[in-house]
């Protein structure tokens, strides 16, 4: 029997605070970035989509939306809807190349989804148009009571139009590494993108 993993004290209050904040009965998509182009992000929903889902009655998902960043089905030990380590991801189902619902993979955890993402392409044509995010991010509602979206960083303009769809955003930071004056940028860009900027996550 494996040991159960302790919480990130921090995860364990934006949890607590996502309960109280959308209760049953409501969808929300909520995305968590960060100032700096790393993996803060993605590792922050993996612990807290994981965490969360038990405590729910609808389905949660959790979504990859950086290009060039593919750890997180690796994080919650997910694997293709036949068993396989499926390679298709958000970059294909932005680039319409597939139904997202073919990129889903299921995890260990009970009503926990999650949807990679890819490594970035070389051409450079890296983000996809705010336009097709805004229409998955419709689909990905009628489906999920939660969407955890992990993007960064926090300025760029793609993940300033993801900001602005969501229900709300929290920024991520890790203890030491995070500089001040890069995480004060990455509110005022958040805000100025109209954000609903809840809160803060910060790793260590």
């Amino acid at each position: 029997m494996r040991p159960k993993r302790e919480q990130h004290p921090a995860c364990a209050e934006v949890l607590a605070h996502l309960l109280h904040e959308f209760p049953p009965g409501r969808s929300a998509v909520l995305l968590f970035t960060s100032p700096e182009p790393d993996e803060a992000a993605t590792a922050a929903i993996a612990e807290l989509a994981g965490a969360l889902a038990p405590r729910v009655t609808g389905h949660v998902l959790a979504v990859e939306g950086s290009p060039g960043y593919t750890g997180l089905a690796r994080h919650l030990a997910a694997k293709g809807a036949n068993g396989d380590q499926s390679a298709l991801g958000m970059a294909e189902v932005l680039a319409g190349s597939i139904p997202w619902r073919r990129a889903i993979r299921s995890t260990r955890v009970e009503r926990l989804d999650v949807l990679p993402g890819r490594a970035a392409p070389a051409d450079g044509q890296s983000r996809a148009p705010t336009a097709r995010w805004a229409g998955t991010l419709r689909e990905f509602r009628k489906e999920y009571q939660f969407v955890l979206i992990g993007a960064s960083p926090a300025d760029d303009a793609t993940v300033c139009g993801i900001a602005a769809w969501a229900e709300a955003t929290y920024l991520v930071i890790r203890l030491g590494r995070t500089g001040q004056s890069a995480a004060r940028r990455a509110v005022r860009v958040l805000r100025q993108s109209g954000a609903r900027l809840l809160g803060c996550v910060v790793l260590s």
